[in-house]
């Protein structure tokens, strides 16, 4: 491990490595053995037959050696574990002292060669060269005297025997304790065993091997080609591994540092983000505020109007109110779409989808939109699919919200006298139809591209002429070099250019593999843009298709279509911008934001759903929008079955024939139809007799025709096996069973489930069943109220609105204290509670009324508020709260609260 010198070797630290600083030493090392040096010390007494098998065990046991390190290189040794078992090999079948295995190495600031050891024999002598090994070792000791021994075999590329090291030119001695320098062999390796006609082989290393009795020849130079290609081939496998293992090093590194920047920009990001937000919280709650103060006098303006409308006033004094009706409405419509437009552009709207009563959804709207088409004469016609069923995964507000806006768009467009058709249906989804179309109809992969995962086609439906390309790297292989099975270690010949391609032989992890470069081949397939549904509905631009609706089997469709001028195909997009309407005119004519189908296109693609249009100029127009069913499909016919026990009477206006008609759309076909009660009894009674004995009978009753005097007498008649649901507006027969606002207006599912549990209930002489669905008439003279509310205009509106619907029994707090003991005092049916009040508050007064109702089902408590918002609704809830209604309201909505609170 040291070069020869007569002065004593120091150690110094360079660039943070040791070094050993060996400038007048001479160093001389030994590897591998040849059999042939055995020849030559041999007695000359051996036989040639004796030294052929000597030769060919010498042989036998370099190969193994040579083998002993392959298996080490491929179970991923470390570097000075492989070249030390190389070097003691080599020096046991030598029969040398010591030796080393060394790169050649090249300065950065000079280029010139220096000497690395990757294994060296410890000879160190005292406890200066004792320390340096130890420190180095493992990382390679560096030498860098050219002016030795070892340095002459590195300058010339030429091997080296020398037997007597002191007399060669090159020799420069050895320093005071050096272990004795008697022989000395170096051969140097290359890249290639071979040189090329292009120049020399690039110098590699060296192998050096000192003390062999009897000294070296030219025969072991020979004898050791196999070890030191082998050294040749492990030094540039291990280069390789480094050079990658710094290639990876460098690209984690990288990654890591743009991973930290990334992570920063993010928390950048969040940050602006955060600040955004409650930009935008701050914004909302300001504008929520100033909506609030506008709300509270609208509520003054459209309650008392309303109240007007019903009393008896001149021509002109009727034409004046509907104008403040009118820009009532038209300002709170402005004021609700901005502040919600404003809500889903700052994504403060949540979405709650979860099983809800479709059913409710229906009623509130149209009962809401029949109020606002009354003033054109319009008629809202409903039509409902039987297999549409009562509860469905859904956010009930939302859809509330879209079908409100849609029909509302429907009434402000239709002529007077017209007719509004609201359709729900379930059928077969055309999206999925259509995915399946597009992956049909997109080039296949080929060869081992068909292997790959398909495109998602995501892109494909929603992103309009876009083309996904993929790219497949195609390895091509090449014959390995050689003949050693794809050994490194052995070498070989280069590959012929005339030989065929073959696969490649695994050599485990072998680097020494020759073959061509990966040849890539490019592939791309392309899918074309989504077409709308059948029935020449076109999707919006921007539309989306969420996962439910391209894999769903059935699409619940909302299907809103008025008879009024109609938009033309190219206003289609505009119409779903924000601030936009069909064309100019519109704007002028009919007034509005603009913003309904903007606010209607978020809340459908937040329910994962999509919305078209169609539209004929001139005759109509229809909006359809879908969303993925995952339900159960709602069967009757076991529910007809059970109407078959007894008989259905339906008593309704002449030539309307409502319930006879839907029930046999149903596949009922056991009803009778009369026009009045007075003709029901004629047929039952003597002399007709038409009553069957022990038959139960379920009349259904148009409220109008209702007669409580002749009801009384079938029931007698029937000896009490009668039931009676009724139907209509107003909610007046008290008699009734089940009540129904319209037949057509209730869901088949609903209707056909509430007929049959009364059918089975009664004919088994049960208790009556009242659908949840439908609604007993309100006794209004005897409800009890309170309501509590600081503003006194507004407790003046609530209470003559509350009056007019047949409420006597109403008492007024002007705060929230005073509502919590005029609960306690008295007991009541439903508490209005204003949320904004002085000294305490709607949300603390409701807690303490709930805290004392306990278990008790009433009082009901309804919040009446101008600043409707998601916070607002999770308080109300926490407060125990049972729902609310918004400022402004009007006549028809308190109507609506005690429908559906009480």
């Amino acid at each position: 491990m040291t070069t020869m010198t007569a002065a004593e070797p120091t150690i110094v630290v360079t660039d943070h490595e040791y070094e050993y600083n060996d400038d007048d030493d001479d160093l001389s090392f030994a590897t591998a053995a040849s059999s042939e040096s055995s020849t030559t010390s041999t007695s000359s007494n051996d036989q040639p037959a004796s030294k052929r098998a000597r030769l060919d065990h010498d042989k036998l046991r370099l190969l193994d050696g040579i083998a002993t390190v392959q298996r080490q290189y491929l179970m991923r040794e470390e570097p000075r574990v492989v070249f030390g078992t190389l070097l003691e090999k080599l020096l046991d079948l030598m029969d040398s002292e010591y030796g080393f295995i060394g790169e050649v190495m090249y300065k950065e600031e000079d280029g010139s060669p220096y000497l690395q050891t990757h294994a060296i024999t410890n000879i160190a002598w005292n406890a200066v060269t004792r320390a340096f090994y130890n420190d180095n070792v493992d990382h390679g000791l560096k030498f860098f005297n050219m002016k030795s021994l070892f340095g002459q075999v590195i300058v010339t590329a030429e091997p080296m025997v020398c037997n007597a090291p002191q007399d060669h030119p090159a020799a420069c001695g050895i320093p005071e304790g050096h272990p004795p320098l008697d022989h000395f062999l170096g051969i140097p390796f290359f890249e290639s065993t071979t040189r090329d006609d292009n120049g020399p082989a690039q110098l590699v290393g060296m192998v050096g091997i000192a003390n062999k009795p009897g000294g070296y020849t030219e025969a072991d130079v020979e004898f050791l080609e196999p070890f030191v290609t082998t050294c040749s081939n492990l030094i540039q496998a291990y280069n390789a591994v480094r050079k990658n293992q710094e290639l990876v090093d460098t690209l984690e590194q990288r990654v890591q540092e743009r991973t930290q920047e990334l992570q920063k920009s993010n928390e950048s990001l969040e940050e602006v983000n955060r600040k955004l937000e409650a930009a935008s919280q701050a914004q909302l709650q300001t504008f929520a505020s100033i909506t609030h103060e506008i709300r509270t006098p609208l509520n003054c303006v459209i309650g008392l109007s309303s109240l007007l409308q019903e009393t008896n006033l001149s021509p002109y004094q009727q034409d004046c109110l509907q104008m403040i009706v009118t820009s009532g409405d038209l300002l709170l419509t402005v004021v609700n779409d901005v502040l919600d437009y404003s809500k889903l552009e700052t994504g403060n709207v949540e979405i709650a989808v979860k099983p809800s009563n479709i059913q409710t959804c229906l009623d509130a709207v149209v009962h809401s939109i029949a109020q606002k088409a009354r003033d054109k004469n319009l008629t809202v016609a409903t039509s409902y699919d039987p297999a549409v069923p009562e509860t469905i995964d859904m956010d009930n507000r939302r859809l509330q919200q879209i079908l409100y806006n849609l029909l509302g768009n429907s009434v402000k467009f239709s002529p007077p006298e017209g007719v509004i058709e609201l359709k729900v249906g379930l059928v077969e989804n055309p999206y999925r139809q259509q995915q399946q179309q597009l992956e049909d109809t997109a080039p296949q992969p080929q060869g081992e591209e068909a292997d790959t995962e398909r495109p998602d086609p995501t892109n494909a439906t929603t992103e309009r002429d876009e083309t996904a390309a993929a790219e497949t790297d195609k390895p091509v292989s090449s014959k390995p070099s050689g003949s050693g099975g794809g050994c490194p270690f052995l070498g070989g010949k280069e590959p012929t250019k005339d030989a065929p391609p073959s696969q490649p032989a695994t050599a485990g992890g072998c680097p020494f593999l020759s073959g061509k470069e990966p040849e890539k081949q490019d592939s791309s397939s392309s899918m074309g843009s989504s077409k709308s549904p059948p029935g020449a509905m076109m999707l919006t631009e921007e539309d989306q298709l969420s996962e439910g609706l391209r894999t769903c089997d059935k699409i619940l469709r909302f299907r809103v279509k008025d008879y009024g001028n109609g938009i033309p195909r190219k206003d289609f997009a505009r119409i779903f911008k924000p601030f936009k309407q069909a064309n100019s005119m519109i704007e002028t004519s009919h007034g509005g934001t603009g913003l309904g189908l903007a606010i209607v296109t978020k809340l459908v693609k937040g329910l994962g759903g999509a919305i078209s249009v169609d539209s004929v100029v001139g005759q109509w127009t229809e909006f359809a929008v879908d969303f993925p069913f995952t339900g159960k499909l709602f069967d009757v016919k076991p529910l007809t079955k059970e109407l078959q026990r007894g008989e259905i009477i339906s008593i309704e206006q002449p030539g309307s024939n409502s319930g006879s008609n839907l029930l046999s759309e149903l596949g009922v076909n056991n009803v009778r139809r009369f026009d009045s009660m007075e003709s029901l009894l004629e047929t039952m009674s003597p002399p007709n007799n038409g009553l069957q004995k022990d038959r139960f009978y379920l009349t259904l009753v148009d409220e109008q025709l209702h007669d409580a005097t002749q009801h009384k007498q079938f029931k007698n008649l029937t000896k009490q096996k009668t039931a009676m649901v009724t139907h209509g507006p107003n909610y007046g027969v008290k008699e009734t069973n089940l009540h129904f606002r319209s037949l057509r207006q209730v869901l088949p599912s609903v209707l056909i489930r509430s007929l049959a549990a009364q059918m089975k209930a009664s004919s088994h002489g049960g208790p009556e069943v009242e659908s949840p669905e439908a609604a007993r008439p309100i006794s209004y003279d005897r409800l009890r109220i309170l309501v509590a509310e600081d503003n006194i205009i507004n407790q003046k509106v609530l209470g003559r609105m509350l009056s007019r619907l047949g409420v006597t029994n109403v008492e007024f707090a002007d705060n929230g204290e005073i509502a919590v003991t005029k609960n306690k005092e008295q007991e009541f049916d439903l508490i209005f509670m204003d949320m904004q009040m002085p000294i305490m508050d709607g949300l603390e007064a409701t807690k303490l009324i709930v805290k004392h109702r306990g278990d008790k089902a009433l009082p009901k408590v309804v919040f009446v508020t101008a600043n409707v918002s998601e916070k607002f609704e999770e308080e109300a809830s926490d407060a125990g709260g049972d729902g609310y209604i918004s400022k402004p309201f009007s006549l028809g909505v308190i109507d609506k609260a005690f429908s559906g609170y009480l």
